[in-house]
């Protein structure tokens, strides 16, 4: 069995070796050459994964050491029966300290006590229910958005759109969708901007493509009192520089980068490709 790896991936040599004849590149650079006569690929967001680069090559397995899957098309590999997992959830402990650490931050730089105050989650999913957990054991007041998970549900956890309007923090947990009846791209847009209130600390870690850049930008210039903190933005690498100098606290994509996700991710990997074997 040929594996064609990601050289970044961590500790990729030590898990895949054993397991046929393991050769890496680096992932920004992959093309159907390296993967042509691979039985296994292994990735991260870096590789997009699709026809153009799988078309003609043996490949019957991928796995994608992310949590995220905006870099893979999931169609294709299902319309050719090629394996597919990913390291769902992996990042969620890490992602969560980062918001945290965020929302200490913002709440400190103003004098403010974080458990008075009220916190929306947009995203109830690994990530968003580790920061729900986190929020509620200091006393924060939550609201939590989530309406494919409230349809599911019989009680009233879930709260209505307009209730995350008006909390004075909101930290986004959502996939990106581009299709309703969930959809999420651009979800913060002008109408959300001009919604809440001017001084909402806004959060997202989750694709850049949740927020219209435009719109963010317009609104900080109208009110400065707004507090932005993005881990994720649109176009990524090439994101807007605009924006970037608006944002009190701007990292690039790091906020699920600790050492425990990246084994942990690794590993998620190994066990669903011996899993597929």
């Amino acid at each position: 069995m040929r594996i064609v790896a990601d050289e970044n991936i961590t500790c990729v040599r030590e898990a895949f070796k054993a397991l046929g004849d393991l050769s890496v590149f680096p992932g920004r650079s992959l093309t159907l050459e390296n993967v042509r006569d691979a039985d296994v690929l292994i990735v991260r967001s870096v590789t997009r994964v699709n026809e153009s680069l799988l078309a003609g090559s043996q490949v019957k397995y991928v796995g994608t050491a992310t949590s995220g899957l905006d870099h893979i098309d999931v169609s294709y590999l299902a319309q050719n029966d090629i394996g597919f997992s990913h390291a769902q959830g992996a990042n969620a402990q890490s992602v969560a300290d980062y918001v945290m650490a965020a929302l200490l931050e913002a709440t400190a730089s103003r004098s403010a006590n974080l458990a008075e105050m009220t916190c929306g989650i947009v995203g109830y999913g690994h990530v968003g229910s580790n920061v729900y957990q986190r929020l509620t054991a200091l006393g924060v007041q939550c609201s939590v958005y989530d309406p494919p998970l409230a349809q599911e549900s019989k009680d009233d956890f879930f709260c209505d759109w307009d209730s995350i309007l008006e909390c004075e923090a909101i930290t986004f947990h959502t996939p990106l969708s581009k299709e309703d009846p969930y959809l999420t791209r651009h979800m913060v847009n002008d109408d959300f901007m001009n919604a809440i209130a001017p001084a909402t600390i806004l959060i997202n870690t989750s694709r850049g493509e949740v927020m219209d850049t435009q719109a963010l930008i317009d609104a900080k210039i109208e009110s400065p009192d707004l507090f932005y903190v993005f881990d994720v933005w649109e176009n990524e690498p090439n994101i807007n520089l605009n924006l970037f100098e608006l944002t009190d606290i701007a990292t690039s994509h790091i906020a699920g980068y600790s050492w425990d996700v990246k084994i942990a991710g690794t590993r998620q990997m190994f066990d669903g490709l011996c899993k597929h074997l």
